[in-house]
């Protein structure tokens, strides 16, 4: 058990040092969920987009304080499903919202969802550092669908919830 929390801790370290330090214009290793076209893709409010925010006025998408160039949005509540590509065995995101906006309050909370089983669930996005919940999975063999859902919480007033650098990853591109 001990390992399984380092492993965890370990990952997530790796996680936030990829994304603070990917330059826009460098892409991060794997396969950007954004590349791919979902199978479904339903959202609380608005459309589902890929690296394009529909409010911008006054609001970043950024991770430790620097702009996010891969990433999707999906407003609260939503649920998006992707068949997985062969060969991959993990898969990593940073749930957000939008930085700059004072009614984004973050009362909203992400899951991942590995063919019917719940894999990581957080809690509100306003209970973590920066407003920022690291995600790092590792995919049962042979899965074959991914759901990314968020919740509002009972609250859906401007839970504008981003999926920042959500990627498939195989075992030989993981490491960061």
């Amino acid at each position: 058990m001990k390992l399984f929390f380092s492993t965890i801790l370990a990952t997530a370290c790796l996680l936030f040092a990829a994304c603070s330090t990917c330059p826009q214009d460098k892409r991060p290793p794997g396969l950007f969920l954004g590349d791919l076209s979902p199978i479904k893709a339903r959202v609380g409010f608005g459309d589902y987009t890929v690296n394009a925010y529909p409010e911008p006025q006054n609001a970043k998408i950024l991770v430790d304080g620097k702009p996010c160039a891969y990433f999707i949005f999906a407003h609260t509540n939503s649920d998006v499903t992707y068949k997985i590509p062969d060969g991959m065995k993990s898969f990593t995101a940073i749930g957000i919202r939008p930085s700059g906006n004072p009614w984004i309050a973050g009362t909203f909370s992400f899951e991942v969802i590995v063919d019917g089983k719940s894999l990581f669930k957080s809690q509100s996005l306003n209970s973590y550092p920066n407003y920022q919940v690291p995600i790092s999975i590792t995919l049962p063999p042979d899965a074959q669908i991914l759901e990314l859902k968020t919740d509002n919480l009972g609250n859906g007033f401007a839970d504008h919830s981003i999926w920042a650098y959500p990627f498939f990853h195989k075992a030989t591109d993981r490491g960061y």
